[in-house]
């Protein structure tokens, strides 16, 4: 059997209603992309965290060039 030690992470372009909605939701974390660092990718120093990016922090990400 698999064994998931890290949650899924979410990452979002701004507050919105799926920030509120996934803190119900046991092993989901929600963080805005602007607030994306080292310890929400890989908590504790374990690399492999699943990560989903909606459509809209992908472009910004993109546009406004952060970490880039």
């Amino acid at each position: 059997p698999l064994l998931v030690t890290r949650p899924l992470l979410l990452l979002v372009s701004k507050e919105c209603p799926l920030m509120k909605a996934a803190a119900n939701v046991a092993g989901v974390d929600v963080a805005i992309c602007n607030a994306l660092n080292a310890e929400l990718l890989a908590p504790g120093a374990d690399a492999g965290r699943l990560t989903l990016w909606t459509k809209a922090a992908i472009e910004k990400m993109t546009t406004e060039n952060i970490f880039g």
